[in-house]
């Protein structure tokens, strides 16, 4: 069975962070977050996987190379315009061949068994095992009806209030035959000519054009819950939720760094003085610098490459690599992008910085607390 990785968005809703990296390769714990992914499917046993890419395709790439440092085999599938999931889908069926696929959305964080859900795929027989994640709120997500032997009856497209008959949604992660593939690609075919007759490369979706006209025919397609974590990043408050989820160990991953007491993992090479407080969860990426009398903690990530001054406050915030946060500055509830400089003195609340920027001595900010809260 081969994985197709559908990561050729853009990531708007995490902007500023996405204006200069794509979303698969944004830190998570000091870790590119496509890598997590990749664990998850080497843990199951897939060997080959696909990445579908659009936005800065080439960044990928550079930082992905070949799979060979995960044991995968990679092969990349450029679209030069946005297909949508089930148009992606579609434009990769010929890498993918006559085999099963298993198909993860780009902003999925997960530690479900793949093994179990393949499992229960073959036991009934299934032409599209859709994955299944329970939410407080399913509003903002698409629900999935399904009978007493988790059958999909129904999907409903972020229903209102009044229409929610459950918490069960779509979790971005399906396990397709052959068969299904091949219609997905007719389907695909048949849309773009439909909604654009010189152009039959019209945005497609798998969850709202697709799974309902495969339901209708009769096919199929079965529901898996997953037994498991389960985390959507594709949203600011999301992002720094999963951050907090990997420091409380609520997944089943390990942050990288050495473990130096309760709650803290250090990377290598970094120079800590001895005066530093550490209120853990704390995770510190490599070759970082962190000045004397200096506060860090609770839920805060620190990138590798990073100086933190004297005298500095670093509460519930996420840093990323090669930020330089200068003597006595305070952030509390703060995303930091890459290579940002934070003048000596700021004091920082709820900021959402991208990447270089540069705040002089004294710089104050609070106005984004409710976005990141």
């Amino acid at each position: 069975m081969k994985a197709l990785i559908l990561a050729g968005g853009k990531g708007t809703r995490l902007r500023p962070l996405t204006y200069t990296c794509p979303k698969g390769l944004i830190p998570l714990a000091n870790r590119p977050f496509l890598e997590y992914q990749l664990d998850l499917l080497r843990k199951s046993g897939i060997e080959q996987v696909i990445l579908s890419l659009n936005y800065m395709a080439e960044r990928f790439k550079e930082a992905l190379g070949n799979g060979k440092r995960w044991g995968l085999s990679f092969e990349y599938s450029v679209e030069d315009r946005p297909l949508g999931t089930g148009g992606a889908v579609s434009r990769c069926s010929s890498l993918v061949g006559n085999e099963r696929v298993v198909v993860v959305n780009g902003d999925v964080l997960t530690d479900v068994d793949l093994g179990k859900m393949l499992e229960f795929h073959l036991e009934k027989g299934s032409d599209i095992t859709i994955a299944m994640a329970e939410v407080p709120d399913p509003t903002a997500y698409g629900l999935i009806l399904t009978d007493g032997t988790q059958r999909v009856v129904r999907f409903l497209e972020k229903p209102g209030w009044d229409e929610v008959e459950g918490n069960t949604i779509n979790a971005g992660i399906y396990i397709i035959e052959p068969d299904g593939l091949s219609r997905i690609s007719e389907q695909v075919k048949r849309l773009g000519r439909e909604r654009d007759p010189s152009e039959s490369k019209a945005e497609v979706s798998l969850e709202r054009d697709l799974f309902p006209v495969f339901l209708a025919e009769g096919r199929k397609i079965y529901g898996y819950r997953i037994e498991g974590y389960w985390q959507d990043i594709g949203t600011l408050p999301k992002y720094i939720q999963a951050h907090r989820d990997i420091l409380d160990m609520r997944l089943d991953v390990v942050p990288p760094g050495r473990r130096f007491g309760r709650g803290i993992r250090i990377g290598k090479n970094s120079s800590i003085h001895q005066s530093v407080e550490l209120r853990g969860p704390v995770l510190i990426g490599d070759r970082a610098s962190i000045g004397a009398y200096t506060r860090l903690g609770p839920w805060t990530v620190i990138g590798h490459d990073v100086e933190v001054g004297r005298e500095t406050r670093i509460v519930n915030s996420i840093v990323l690599d090669h930020v330089q946060i200068r003597d006595g500055a305070r952030l509390t509830w703060c995303i930091l992008g890459e290579r940002v400089d934070v003048g000596s003195g700021c004091c920082l609340e709820g900021a959402v910085l991208g990447s270089r920027t540069v705040l002089s001595r004294g710089s104050c900010t609070v106005e984004l607390r409710e976005l990141v809260r």
